[in-house]
């Protein structure tokens, strides 16, 4: 799976994912692009997944037209440290995750 990180995440989260594809958008050159911009690049790039801390984004963008699934990660902060223990979780998403579509994983919910 080609999957982006967000500009809120640390770009070190993606050594957590060594069966993906993972860049940041950093790493991209795209710090500027935002949501709906930032979507449509990784969709034209061949990313499938965005993973994002940014309630904003969800809310601004229509799921039905998404180039793009976006994994919103709610967390108390963005801080590496916050996201780590969601990475198990994470990982059984992105298995299961239907294209363009709009997932939240919290961290205050108790893994199924």
């Amino acid at each position: 799976m080609k999957i982006l990180l967000d500009h809120c995440l640390n770009w070190r989260l993606k050594r957590s994912f060594p069966l993906h594809d993972v860049l940041s958008a950093g790493e991209m050159g795209w710090e500027r692009l935002t949501n709906g911009n930032l979507l449509a690049t990784a969709a034209h790039e061949g990313f499938e997944i965005l993973l994002t801390v940014d309630r904003n984004m969800v809310h601004q963008q229509n799921p039905r037209h998404l180039p793009i699934s976006v994994m919103l990660i709610v967390v108390v902060s963005n801080e590496i440290h916050n996201v780590l223990p969601l990475v198990p979780r994470i990982e059984r998403e992105i298995a299961r995750m239907m294209p363009r579509t709009v997932i939240e994983i919290h961290a205050d919910a108790t893994d199924e």
